[in-house]
């Protein structure tokens, strides 16, 4: 730090220095006209000897102190008030940061309970009427013939016409033989120049030898209106 000499400063140092140099100089003191202004120097003050009370206030300035020698530290509270500077510009905002990664799924929650039934419908207009279906079959009857006869007349044949205008569905045969036996050698559907029947053709088989033995058989057949 560069020190400036005032009359105090020098004073207090020239009464030091006599104070050191012995007895024979413990009686003179120099007052501040017995030294010649700019004659003190740093090297004439003792080191961390002078105090704030030995430097008039209001004597120091700016120039009197050494560039970058002070601190915040050796500075007062209202002294770093005052170097607080007005706020800045806002800074230009920054470069938005890139998304973050997505965070995992959370847990199904529970399922909501089933809502009221909605108001029903209107009923919708009625379908058009299907095509008829062809006409079905009408008019059964079941028609039956019987033969008997002795053995001897072998292969007796039966058929059993249908009525004008019908058809035979199906037919079949009866057999009255007793303890004989009876062999069915046809029994099936029968047309003769347009006219329909089921007709069977039978024989006794075993009769012994007597020719006056008695044996019979039936034919049937469901006659019907086909349209």
């Amino acid at each position: 730090m560069k020190l400036r000499a005032t009359y105090a400063n020098v004073a207090a140092t020239a009464a030091l220095v006599i104070s050191m140099s012995g007895t024979a100089y413990a009686a003179t003191v120099i007052y501040s006209s017995n030294i010649a202004d700019n004659t003190i120097r740093s090297v004439d003050v003792h080191d961390d000897n002078l105090q704030s009370r030995d430097i008039l206030n209001g004597t120091l300035t700016g120039a009197d102190v050494k560039d970058g020698s002070l601190g915040l530290t050796d500075l007062s509270a209202t002294a770093k008030d005052g170097l607080k500077g007005d706020p800045g510009e806002p800074g230009t905002p920054g470069t938005p940061g890139t998304n973050g990664t997505n965070g995992t799924n959370g847990v199904d929650g529970q399922d909501g309970q089933d809502g009221a039934p909605g108001t029903p419908g209107t009923n919708g207009t009625n379908g058009t009427n299907g095509t008829n279906g062809t006409n079905g079959v009408s008019g059964y009857e079941v028609l039956r013939q019987m033969y008997s006869g002795p053995a001897a007349d072998a292969n007796k044949e039966i058929i059993v016409w249908c009525p004008s205008g019908k058809k035979p569905l199906g037919g079949g045969y009866d057999l009255d033989e007793g303890s004989r036996v009876v062999t069915v050698d046809q029994n099936q559907f029968y047309d003769y120049n347009g006219q329909q029947g089921w007709r069977t053709v039978a024989r006794l088989t075993n009769f012994n030898g007597d020719a006056t033995a008695d044996y019979g058989f039936a034919a049937w057949v469901t006659c019907a209106s086909v349209q």
